[in-house]
């Protein structure tokens, strides 16, 4: 595949893919982080100390 081409104008470049038939706009931002709950914390390693049999 060879670049024949660089469109530097958002409306242009819009305006071209509309006239295509393909999806002009952009997905819409991801909100960062996990949902409330959605990570298991896992276990608590301060309170474990070593068990020693005697």
């Amino acid at each position: 595949m060879r670049l024949v081409a660089f469109i530097a104008e958002a409306s242009v470049a819009k305006r071209i893919l509309d006239r295509l038939g393909l999806v002009s706009t952009r997905p819409p931002v991801a909100k960062h982080g996990a949902p409330d709950g959605a990570l298991d914390p896992g276990p608590e390693y301060d309170d474990a100390g070593p068990s020693y049999d005697e």
